[in-house]
């Protein structure tokens, strides 16, 4: 009978222990992210980025927040425009222009470098808002001064071979 009690309380030691392993532990407490804000020099847009980790380059849709047109340091687009950024894991740029669709080939380098070919676009007219021909022209042409980028949260910063910030995208679409 000893042998008997001595092997069900080593059972029940067993039961309790696998039993104990079992259980759940609460959930790690999860940092609060940091809220971002964005100032472009010659502009009053601010956009504010609260997503902890970084949003990948490729595959995200990137929409435009202002842009140095080459005039006018960061120009903010217009609003009743959305022009559009996606790069695609093939090496394609595609988007919206403010009007017409474009397309372009880029390839990342070392770091975050990035190069970006001559873009092309469809050949539509639009007229409306006003400006919004002139302000794809001057878009189109300034990815061609783009040599590096970063991304904070969910921004997007293009830059020149000075690393001055010639482009600001977001991942939210424009309020219009």
């Amino acid at each position: 009978m000893k042998a008997e009690s001595i092997g069900i309380i080593a059972a029940i030691i067993i039961l309790a222990v696998a039993i104990a392993g079992c259980t759940t532990q609460p959930p790690a407490e999860q940092p609060m992210p940091t809220p971002t804000q964005v100032f472009t020099p010659g502009s009053t847009t601010v956009v504010t980025a609260t997503t902890p980790a970084p949003v990948p380059l490729v595959g995200t849709t990137w929409y435009l927040v202002s842009f140095d047109n080459g005039v006018v340091e960061a120009e903010n687009v217009i609003p009743g425009t959305e022009i559009t950024a996606v790069f695609g894991a093939d090496g394609n740029l595609t988007g919206s222009g403010g009007c017409n669709q474009y397309f372009a080939t880029y390839a990342l380098g070392e770091g975050k470098t990035i190069g970006i070919g001559a873009p092309g676009s469809t050949l539509m007219i639009c007229q409306s808002p006003t400006g919004v021909d002139n302000q794809e022209q001057l878009y189109l042409a300034m990815l061609d001064g783009v040599e590096s980028y970063s991304i904070d949260g969910n921004l997007l910063s293009l830059m020149n071979n000075q690393r001055y910030v010639i482009a600001t995208y977001s991942t939210e679409p424009p309020t219009m």
